[in-house]
C-alpha cells in the first residue's frame, strides 16, 4: 500500500493514542487491520484501530430523532462527501424504519442523496439510553395492570459494563418501578466468542423482573401451593431464578438479532396468569407472539419496522 493511500486517523484511534495505547498494546475491543504480509501499523487503509465486530454488536446507538438501536442493525465503512461514515468515527448509519426521506434532523449530506435518502447517522450513547429507558417505563406505568410485571432482558458488554446498571438505576430511582426479582438466563452457546485474555466468556444474561413499588407484595407469580398450615399459612413450591433456554429462534431477513421463544415461554409460565394479556413494545420478528400463541395467551405487539411487522404476521399465521 502506498503512503498516500493511508487514511487519516479515525476518532477512535486519536482517542486511544491520547490515552497511551499503541498498535501492539491496546484494548481487546479493537484490532489493527493489516494484510498478513504487512507490519502491524496504525498507518493503514482503515485509519488506525477498528472496533471488533462482537463489541459493536453489543452497543446501543441513537438516531437524530431519538430512535434507539443496536450496532448489529447499523451500517459502517461508507465514504461519502469527505466523511468516513464508520463506527470508528461515531458516524455509522442505519436505514430508517419510518422510511422518512424528507427528515431534516439527519445530516445534511444524507438529506440530498437519492440512494441514501432513507438513511441517517447514529451515535453511541449511554446517557441517552437511560433517558429513553425512563420514558419507556413511565409509559409502562400507564398501561400495566395491577399485579403485572415487566420482564426486561439486559446484558453488559465486554467493554461497556456500566450501561446495564445505569439503566437499572434509572428505572428504580426515576420511575414508579422496583426490582421484584432477577433471573439468570443460561444460553445454549456463548456467542460471540470472547477474545480477551482476562475476561470470562459470558454464557448467561440477566432478566430483570420489575413491578410497581406499590405492588411489591402482590405482583403475580405462578408458584404452586404445596401445603397449608392450620393457621392458614401457605407453603409454596420452588421456582428457581435460573432458566436454561436456547439463544434465539434463528435470523430473519430484517433482524439478525432475534429472540428466544423458548425463554419467553418459560418466563410466561411463571408470570402470566391464565387471563393475562402480554404486550411487547419491540415485537421485532414476533418471537413473543409466537410464545404466547403456543401457550394460548392473548398478546399485543408493536414494531416500528413495517417489514418486520409483515414478516412477523406471516410467521404467526403459518404456525401449525
Amino acid at each position: 500500500m502506498k503512503e498516500n493511500e493511508y487514511k487519516e486517523y479515525n476518532i477512535l484511534t486519536k482517542r486511544l493514542l491520547a490515552e497511551g495505547y499503541t498498535a501492539d498494546r491496546h484494548p481487546d475491543y479493537v484490532r489493527v487491520d493489516v494484510s498478513a504480509w504487512e507490519k502491524k501499523t496504525l498507518d493503514n487503509f482503515y485509519g488506525g484501530f477498528t472496533y471488533e465486530r462482537w463489541w459493536i454488536y453489543e452497543q446501543t446507538f441513537k438516531t437524530p430523532c431519538g430512535l434507539q438501536c443496536k450496532g448489529l442493525q447499523c451500517h459502517s465503512n461508507m465514504s461519502y462527501m469527505g466523511i468516513e461514515w464508520t463506527f470508528e468515527n461515531d458516524m455509522a448509519t442505519i436505514h430508517c424504519p419510518y422510511e422518512k426521506k424528507e427528515c431534516t434532523l439527519k445530516h445534511e449530506y444524507l438529506q440530498d442523496h437519492g440512494v441514501l435518502r432513507y438513511d441517517c447517522e447514529v451515535h453511541m450513547t449511554d446517557e441517552e439510553y437511560c433517558d429513553f429507558t425512563e420514558k419507556l417505563f413511565l409509559e409502562f406505568d400507564r398501561v400495566l395492570n395491577l399485579g403485572g410485571v415487566v420482564l426486561y432482558n439486559l446484558s453488559y458488554g465486554n467493554n461497556n459494563r456500566d450501561g446495564m446498571y445505569k439503566a437499572v438505576n434509572t428505572i428504580i430511582t426515576k420511575t414508579p418501578f422496583t426490582i421484584a426479582d432477577v433471573i439468570c438466563w443460561k444460553k445454549k452457546t456463548a456467542l460471540p466468542n470472547n477474545c480477551s485474555p482476562n475476561k470470562l466468556t459470558r454464557i448467561w444474561e440477566t432478566v430483570f423482573v420489575f413491578c410497581k413499588k406499590t405492588d411489591v407484595d402482590i405482583f403475580y407469580c405462578n408458584k404452586p401451593v404445596v401445603s397449608k398450615r392450620k393457621t392458614g399459612q401457605k407453603s409454596y413450591g420452588n421456582i428457581f431464578n435460573y432458566i436454561e433456554a436456547k439463544n434465539n429462534d434463528g435470523s430473519c431477513p430484517y433482524n439478525k438479532a432475534t429472540y428466544s421463544s423458548d425463554l419467553c415461554k418459560q418466563l410466561l409460565n411463571i408470570y402470566c396468569p391464565k387471563d393475562g394479556v402480554v404486550y411487547d413494545p419491540f415485537m421485532g420478528s414476533g418471537t413473543t407472539a409466537v410464545a404466547c400463541k403456543e401457550l394460548g395467551i392473548t398478546y399485543i405487539g408493536s414494531e416500528l419496522s413495517e417489514n418486520q411487522c409483515k414478516w412477523a404476521e406471516n410467521r404467526i399465521n403459518n404456525m401449525t
